[in-house]
């Protein structure tokens, strides 16, 4: 038995039509994209060699951004590894990130890499900056003056815990 078609279309969007260039942004894309090469390079790194791995990634990360980024991108590294030595480098979604024990932190990204109007110094749940039933996980960073670097940290320091 044949159906017959009512040349009415459907209203629901295919899978064609909800394609990824317009659910994402390019930057997105390339955030996505240079995650997936980090992870396939975190897997060949040797247990032991993860730091000096880490630190090369992330020097080459900020290498690539223009100034000031670049300025502000490394100070905050400094930052970051003078506050908790312990933390491995990292790089998370291509900008620079700091882990411990596996597990990412807290990450720096760039005003330009993103087109945002400041840079975001930010934390993921691994963080322990808990205070009361509510907390900022990420901080606009629009200079790098010295009490902005007190702040960092300061935040990086109770993140370790």
């Amino acid at each position: 038995m044949a159906t017959k078609s009512t040349g009415v279309k459907s209203r629901r969007p295919s899978a064609r039509a909800a394609s990824t260039d317009e659910v994402w942004s390019q930057e997105e894309r390339d955030a996505i994209r240079e995650t997936a090469r980090e992870r396939r390079a975190a897997a060949r790194v040797k247990p032991g060699e993860e730091r000096a791995a880490g630190e090369t990634a992330i020097r080459a990360s900020i290498d690539q951004l223009p100034e000031p980024d670049r300025s502000v991108a490394l100070r905050v590294h400094e930052l970051v590894m003078a506050a908790a030595p312990a933390l491995i480098p990292r790089t998370f979604y291509g900008s620079p990130g700091w882990e411990l024990n596996g597990k990412t932190l807290c990450y720096f990204q760039a005003q330009a890499k993103y087109k945002a109007r400041y840079h975001t110094f930010g934390s993921l749940p691994e963080a322990k900056l808990d205070d009361g039933d509510m907390w900022p996980i990420a901080f606009a960073i629009d200079n790098l003056t010295p009490t902005v670097e007190a702040r960092i940290t300061d935040l990086v320091r109770r993140a370790v815990g």
